[in-house]
């Protein structure tokens, strides 16, 4: 989506609670604990697809390419008209044919460079068919390409934008776009959990926490240490909270007590 970068945040926290569940299961089968370790690197080289096994099997490494799928073609996002992009798809025959019909050359399908997925692959020539196809896409509107996708079968549709995700009937009729009420930064429209449940559905009870603020309820609740015990961390800084800057910080209109767990 436009305007998003990558983050490995929600990889790491996903692997971590899968090892967690992974460890009490093994200890409630067994009665016996383990050690975890986990690393940050690592755990991003698992989620990266085929790029490690093509790197062994083939000998070389894979080159930046942009939106541009290696393994299909074409499959790529495109500039259109109104300034908007289109993302199209069409590797199987029928697909493909589908696309250059729409293109109004129904005999790119016949070309020799195009007619086989495998020699669609090669780099002259899928950069031959996607130079194409991005000349195409130029003199159309993303929502025209869209349609014409429908009409002659293959995978076509306008980018959303973080105002078209939030927007999407869809999304919200499903109840997947909702409005928060967080207890320290007030009501916002927030993704709510990707997974539902008939039985017991969850709940985002807040949507973001300041570094450290629930150190009381960990420590106490969770841990049961005393107070005396919490002071002498935060001296030693084994425990610390968040620093006073934007964004890490409470709202600049924090009452120091609504949202806390446990209150000081």
């Amino acid at each position: 989506m436009p305007g998003c970068r990558a983050s490995p945040a929600g990889r790491l926290s996903l692997m971590g609670e899968v090892a967690v569940l992974a460890a009490l299961h093994h200890r409630r089968k067994t009665g016996k604990g383990q050690f975890i370790e986990m690393s940050q690197s690592e755990n991003i080289m698992r989620t990266m697809g085929w790029v490690w096994p093509y790197q062994q099997m083939a000998q070389k490494g894979v080159e930046p390419a942009g939106n541009r799928d290696q393994c299909i073609c074409p499959a790529d996002t495109f500039l259109c008209r109104d300034n908007l992009l289109a993302a199209i798809a069409a590797p199987a025959p029928d697909e493909f044919r589908g696309l250059c019909e729409a293109m109004g050359k129904p005999e790119l399908a016949e070309d020799p460079r195009f007619a086989d997925h495998a020699v669609r692959l090669q780099d002259r020539n899928a950069l031959a068919i996607l130079n194409i196809v991005a000349d195409w896409a130029r003199t159309k509107t993303a929502d025209e390409i869209e349609n014409l996708g429908k009409q002659k079968g293959f995978a076509a549709t306008r980018l959303h934008n973080a105002k078209d995700e939030n927007e999407d009937p869809h999304r919200r009729q499903r109840g997947f776009v909702k409005e928060i009420d967080d207890p320290l930064y007030g009501r916002y429209p927030e993704h709510d959990f990707p997974v539902m449940m008939s039985r017991t559905p969850p709940k985002i009870k807040w949507t973001v926490r300041p570094v450290g603020f629930d150190n009381e309820f960990i420590m106490t609740k969770i841990l049961g240490r005393s107070q005396a015990q919490i002071d002498e961390l935060y001296l030693h800084g084994v425990l610390g909270k968040w620093k006073d800057q934007q964004g890490r910080r409470p709202p600049p209109d924090w009452d120091g007590q609504s949202g806390a767990i446990v209150r000081r």
